[in-house]
């Protein structure tokens, strides 16, 4: 019954017709005034219609004045807007994903401001779905361009037998996106308490010996960093207010973005831990303070064109006021 066939006017119009007349006879039934019908199931059963077909006509009849099928525009409706599309394959080739595009577009485009997986559709249109090696290099360099802009943290779980004459320990430590200057403290727990002084050292150390004030820390969800519920209850998100510095969170189970802090992990295990064991907890922080050194002034880093982060903070801007 309700098949359109959009090359034939006069079987539109009786399709049409037919519609309407149904129609009328549900707000018949609706009025109490149907001859035949009490009940719209009843109607809708003895002509064979179900339901929810019924309603999806009726409701577009009721709101577009129509049943028939509009014409379809294109599929991206952003190619009426070239401007939009060439913003677009511009951030794209400078490195930025669909999602950061997205977040820059919106303040400026507002209501016309394309979603993730149209952007996606427009660079994949223009083979940028994937970026080239060279984009990649760019987009590490481009990503945070000051000391300070972005310092990523997390804790880590020193494993057992580590110090004889301790329990479990625990770092927290953290590295400036930009220049990747890194430094740890060792913690008896990981409650918020122990986590807010060992970043209060961590903050004041950075910013002491190497210039880094940080404006925007990067944390995950971990209960040492974060109160959802009452932040200015938690001693490490109110350190951060009282630094003024922004709090950003990592998505659950999407360790990505703090990608740099998880790696800085894996370096110090495999430099200084594995296999290793300390007699005290003080001569671990002995060897841990020693090793931050070598790190952060001696050892050359790849991503820095095997410059010293030392080096690189002392070549790179700080957009950061210092710590009170």
């Amino acid at each position: 019954m309700f098949k359109n066939h959009n090359n034939d006017q006069t079987v539109n119009r009786e399709y049409v017709k037919r519609v309407k007349a149904l129609i009328q006879e549900y707000e018949l039934v609706k009025a109490r005034r149907h001859p035949h019908f009490k009940f719209a199931s009843d109607l809708f059963h003895a002509r064979a219609i179900p339901r929810q077909t019924f309603y999806k006509y009726y409701s577009k009849l009721q709101s577009s004045g129509t049943i028939l099928p509009g014409k379809r525009g294109p599929k991206n409706p952003h190619r009426r807007y070239p401007a939009i599309t060439n913003a677009i394959l511009k951030a794209r080739e400078a490195g930025f994903s669909r999602f950061e595009i997205h977040r820059q577009l919106a303040p400026v485009l507002k209501r016309l401001t394309p979603g993730p997986t149209t952007i996606y559709n427009i660079c994949k249109a223009h083979n940028l779905n994937r970026l080239r090696p060279e984009q990649k290099r760019c987009r590490r360099m481009i990503i945070k361009e000051h000391a300070g802009e972005l310092v990523h943290f997390d804790s880590y779980h020193l494993p057992r037998g580590l110090v004889k004459d301790s329990g479990k320990l625990y770092l927290i430590g953290a590295i400036d996106d930009a220049t990747r200057v890194a430094w740890v403290e060792v913690m008896p727990d990981i409650t918020a308490l122990s986590a807010m002084f060992g970043g209060m050292q961590i903050l004041r150390l950075l910013q002491d010996r190497y210039g880094i004030a940080a404006k925007a820390v990067m944390t995950d969800n971990g209960a040492e960093f974060k109160n959802a519920k009452n932040p200015m209850k938690h001693p490490f998100e109110r350190l951060l207010r009282m630094l003024e510095a922004k709090h950003y969170y990592t998505k659950p189970y999407r360790p990505q973005p703090n990608g740099k802090i998880e790696r800085f992990w894996r370096t110090l295990y495999e430099d200084l831990l594995e296999e290793a064991e300390f007699e005290t907890t003080d001569k671990l922080r002995e060897e841990l303070q020693g090793y931050m050194l070598y790190y952060n002034e001696h050892r050359p880093h790849q991503s820095l064109e095997n410059k010293t982060p030392a080096e690189t903070a002392k070549q790179i801007s700080n957009i950061c006021p210092r710590i009170a």
